[in-house]
């Protein structure tokens, strides 16, 4: 809802995803499994202009969120019925100076109901040398993630809680350059980022723990976007990844390179669209257990390239309908040892828009 000629915004949201899985023994269930996640937030924009101070434009932000996870288990040896609530709050100011020099600052103050009170920032900056089309950006900040209820107490007999687990926390940078060629139909973006984590969460085996001392994880990414023809978006991405704990090894199930190429092309005077995406996910190490998790070692689980075709056409201005085709090559993949990923599927849906206008 906007106040004050679209100067004012007010945005609600609610939202629930559910995820239950069973565990099939000779045909009978021998073991259940239930996720549940609820979301209630809303979120305040004032936006502003100084015309005569700067050639300002500020945008001021309060977002409020409440989160309930949720886990029920049940099996002949027992079960749980478990939830965690968290109340968050984030104000945010957004500057654009001179029409080149853009500035962010942002707080959020977490409240959680088993985990202590946490709170974190984040800052960034950017400065476009217009005369090249060049835009120099980079930002910093800190991050806390708490252990998610499987993490900290499991389920099944294999897994053991840990209710002891402490919440990650980071602190990072990153630092890059965007170019822009070709009356701005070129983009293409070089970008360094470095992550200091301290209480990483290993959730591979028996049980969760933390790690000891601080995980290091930095690399760079390269991606690039292209307008060659009315309709058509092209794009590309490419990120080198060097994740390292205290023993100086590689995280598991982190590869050290992934990539995609996304191209998408609209027609019948922006009606319709047709979108093709390919992921590449390159080797990456995880851990196989024997029986009961008395030992493990490393393996290598190989790369793979996924295709995905979506498509999406616009009846009238308020009903869409849309399909998509996943793993459009049937590619046998794995991104954790043991566990295959589906094969090809394909999903059929429409969107129907409600009420008036903004």
């Amino acid at each position: 809802y906007s106040l004050l000629d679209g100067r004012w915004e007010h945005i609600a949201g609610a939202a629930y995803h559910t995820h239950q899985a069973d565990l099939l023994t000779g045909g009978a269930v021998s073991f259940s499994s239930k996720g549940e996640k609820t979301r209630l937030d809303y979120q305040t924009n004032l936006f502003l202009e100084t015309p005569d101070l700067a050639n300002a434009r500020h945008t001021f932000t309060l977002l409020v969120e409440r989160e309930t996870d949720a886990q029920q288990t049940a099996s002949a040896f027992g079960g749980s019925d478990l939830e965690i609530t968290n109340y968050g709050v984030v104000g945010e100011y957004r500057a654009s100076l001179f029409d080149r020099l853009f500035l962010s600052g942002s707080i959020r103050h977490d409240v959680n109901e088993l985990f202590d009170n946490a709170t974190t920032f984040r800052a960034t900056a950017a400065y476009l040398v217009q005369s090249t089309g060049t835009r120099l950006h980079g930002s910093y900040g800190t991050g806390v993630k708490n252990p998610t209820l499987f993490e900290l107490y499991g389920f099944g007999r294999n897994f053991f809680p840990n209710p002891n687990l402490q919440p990650e926390q980071s602190r990072g940078f990153d630092i890059g350059i965007e170019q822009s060629l070709w009356d701005d139909r070129v983009l293409i973006d070089l970008t360094y980022f470095n992550s200091n984590i301290t209480n990483l969460i290993d959730g591979s085996g028996p049980l969760a723990v933390n790690r000891p001392g601080t995980t290091r994880v930095q690399g760079i990414e390269l991606s690039a976007s292209a307008e060659p023809m009315d309709g058509l978006h092209l794009s590309g991405q490419y990120t080198y990844t060097l994740s390292e704990g205290t023993d100086d090894a590689q995280l598991v199930r982190r590869p050290r390179h992934t990539g995609s190429i996304n191209a998408g092309y609209t027609f019948l005077d922006g009606k319709a669209t047709v979108d093709l995406g390919v992921d590449y996910n390159g080797d990456q190490q995880d851990f196989q257990f024997s029986n009961f998790f008395a030992s493990r070692s490393v393996v290598t689980l190989d790369s793979y390239v996924k295709a995905d075709v979506t498509a999406s056409y616009h009846i009238t201005d308020r009903v869409e309908i849309f399909g998509r085709v996943e793993n459009a090559l049937d590619e046998n993949y794995q991104d954790v040892f043991g566990f295959s990923n589906p094969g090809i599927g394909a999903f059929a849906g429409i969107k129907i828009k409600l009420g008036g206008g903004r």
